[in-house]
């Protein structure tokens, strides 16, 4: 009886042949590449195919990356057999004897491609032996048969170095600083990489114990390296707090204050599509820092303009130990600067455009003169009280402002309290920490208020990076304050000088 219904079916074939291929349609969950011809008919899955291949050849290059490369494709090395595709399906979802009254169910069949290896975009692939050719012909081959719309990771041969380039570099002389601090975070921060389109912060980059960092010295030397570097490169920078007095190791205007305690991180992205990696050498007397990229489209320019002296002020103390016509330097004087720090974009030597990356101002050190009580002054000049006359002070009861200074009964000021301090101190530590902090309370205070006297009547046209300076010596001349008025009271507590100086702080805003 079975060999009976076998001699009808292939009778049946035999009168009839491709009748039921040509007119029935394909079983449920058959797929060609990722396209659904379920109940389709063989018409129908040749349109299909055909329309889904051209949408898909007329999309943008094929992008091959890696986190250092990325290459492209033209989609015209692929070449499609839409009749050898559909043939493949008849095959496979065609009725065979064994299984005549069963169709074969969730058929998947490839689309039918070849790659036309002679293509140029291939070739300048090829040549490059640190990929793994035919590894990425495999890749590409199973993405066309999908007609997948994604991004293709570079295969590596397996142990080649990647050929990186130095696109930009900094180095600086190395100054006196911990040799422990330095070389732990410079070894965290060697060989990162920083991708494309995101974020580097100097302080989320590292792991270090927060008594590594209890000096702000290693990191602010590390950061102007990095701030220098990341102006040469595609960053954008989101935060950079600049130094109020130049280090000798930077250049003017490219030095960066990197402070943990104080919050001041150094914050950079990557406007590029390039991933960055970034490399420090420490030497014995320099340390050069550089990135390494396959590929930089722009270069850029790094200059100085309208750079304008600040002059530094003179400072008169009085001893009568000095006699008229001469005079002692206490400490040396130095003009300030305010300047502006251009960045100019190149591409291919073309120039692109030009942006002002910042405007620094470097506060100056006043000249700090020691002469004789009978020396005549210029009026214009300032004048401080004489430091042999102490005792004619305490004679009235006084107080200490804010600011440190003397204030008189009748509300006059009789000068910084620093002057009624016996000069014979000079070398105990706490006293030349005092004198430190007292001069460089004065600068920042006379800096502050040239700044305010440019924007006493509207501080609305103020610029931001203005207004972020005066808010910063603000702080700083608070904080000094704080640290004049503990090392007064330490010199109290340690007898070197009067009780009286530390009823003057409690009395008139100390803390």
């Amino acid at each position: 009886m079975r060999t009976f219904i076998y001699l009808i079916i292939i009778l049946i074939f035999a009168i009839f042949p491709g009748t039921t291929v040509a007119a029935s349609k394909v079983p449920s969950g058959t797929k060609v590449g990722n396209i659904s011809a379920e109940n389709k008919t063989t018409t129908e899955i040749y349109t299909m195919i055909e329309d889904e291949i051209t949408i898909w050849l007329g999309q943008n290059d094929i992008i091959v990356e890696s986190e250092f490369e990325t290459l492209t494709i033209d989609p015209s090395v692929f070449s499609f057999n839409i009749e050898a595709t559909v043939d493949q399906l008849h095959d496979k979802t065609k009725r065979k004897l064994s299984t005549f009254f069963k169709r074969p169910k969730n058929v998947y069949v490839p689309i039918d491609v070849t790659i036309d290896e002679n293509n140029r975009d291939l070739q300048a692939i090829k040549k490059k032996s640190y990929i793994d050719y035919d590894a990425l012909i495999n890749d590409l081959h199973n993405l066309a048969t999908t007609l997948e719309h994604r991004t293709l990771s570079i295969p590596y041969v397996e142990g080649e170095e990647i050929p990186l380039e130095t696109v930009a570099e900094v180095t600086l002389d190395l100054p006196s600083l911990s040799n422990a601090t330095l070389d732990y975070i410079i070894n965290e921060l060697n060989g990162q990489q920083i991708a494309g389109n995101s974020l580097f912060s100097f302080f989320e980059s590292i792991e270090i114990s927060e008594r590594l960092l209890d000096s702000s010295k290693e990191t602010s030397f590390l950061g102007t390296g990095l701030y220098a570097l990341f102006l040469q490169a595609d960053f954008e920078i989101v935060s950079r707090t600049q130094q109020l007095t130049l280090p000798a190791y930077s250049e003017k205007g490219l030095n960066a204050e990197v402070d943990k305690k104080n919050n001041k991180d150094l914050v950079v992205l990557n406007n590029s599509d390039t991933t960055y990696r970034l490399k420090i050498d420490k030497a014995k007397e320099t340390v050069t820092f550089s990135l390494e990229s396959n590929e930089q489209r722009f270069t850029y320019d790094i200059a100085i303009e309208n750079e304008k002296e600040i002059k530094a002020r003179t400072i008169y103390r009085y001893s009568k130990r000095i006699k008229p016509g001469e005079h002692e330097v206490v400490q040396a004087g130095k003009n300030g600067l305010s300047l502006q720090i251009v960045r100019t974009t190149f591409e291919n030597d073309d120039y692109v455009g030009e942006t002002i990356v910042s405007r620094d101002i470097y506060l100056p050190t006043p000249l700090i003169l020691l002469v004789s009580p009978d020396e005549v002054v210029e009026e214009d000049e300032d004048i401080e009280i004489d430091i042999d006359s102490e005792d004619d002070l305490f004679e009235e009861e006084m107080n200490v402002d804010k600011k440190g200074n003397i204030i008189r009964p009748d509300g006059s000021s009789a000068g910084s309290i620093l002057d009624l301090i016996p000069e014979d101190l000079e070398g105990n530590e706490t006293y030349d920490q005092l004198q430190e902090a007292d001069e460089t309370q004065q600068r920042y205070e006379e800096f502050l208020d040239k700044l305010l006297a440019i924007y006493e009547l509207d501080t609305e046209e103020a610029r931001e990076d203005d207004l972020a300076h005066i808010q910063e010596l603000e702080k700083r001349i608070e904080s000094l304050q704080e640290l004049i008025f503990d090392l007064i009271k330490k010199l109290v507590d340690e007898e070197l000088i009067d009780e009286r100086f530390k009823k003057m702080i409690e009395g008139g805003g100390g803390k």
